[in-house]
């Protein structure tokens, strides 16, 4: 018995370091049945999802995001929304700087295109945000983009 309530101790400490670092609800239930065979039961809550205005939980459980993470000034790219589960519900959001807030897109396909635009000299880090709807819930992903600087503000290398 000694043995069980160890594992169970040890199983909740593990699944609390996995929640704290996938940005998982602290919700960690262990079923108070004594396991059979051996084996003990446990779940973790499913991610919460923020509002709009905050930085939403990048899930990675649901969906991903595909497409260029390098562009150049001025430069048309698309990306693509991979989601694990038959997904009917998209929504898209951009953001001309790491630092912005998310700006809806307003895109309901897996598809999303945009041009970014950098007229400073230095590398400028800009995002794109998927969020899905489907059978096991909201998923959320995001890409950072490296987008270079257009040469004519160039007056060092670049």
């Amino acid at each position: 018995m000694t043995q069980v309530i160890k594992r169970k101790t040890y199983l909740v400490l593990i699944l609390f370091s996995i929640a704290f670092i996938f940005g998982c609800d602290n919700s960690v239930s262990v079923e108070d049945t004594p396991p059979t065979n051996n084996q003990i039961h446990a779940e973790l809550a499913p991610p919460t999802q923020k509002s709009e205005t905050d930085e939403p939980v990048v899930t990675h459980f649901g969906v991903t995001i595909s497409g260029p993470t390098v562009l150049d000034h001025g430069e048309f790219a698309s990306w693509t929304a991979e989601p694990k589960a038959y997904t009917l519900d998209f929504q898209w959001f951009f953001r001309d700087d790491v630092a912005d807030p998310w700006t809806p897109a307003g895109s309901n396909s897996d598809t999303f295109n945009w041009t970014f635009f950098n007229n400073t000299q230095d590398i400028k880090v800009v995002g794109v945000r998927v969020d899905i709807y489907n059978s096991t819930g909201p998923h959320t992903d995001v890409l950072n983009i490296s987008v270079h600087p257009d040469p004519e503000h160039c007056e060092f290398v670049c």
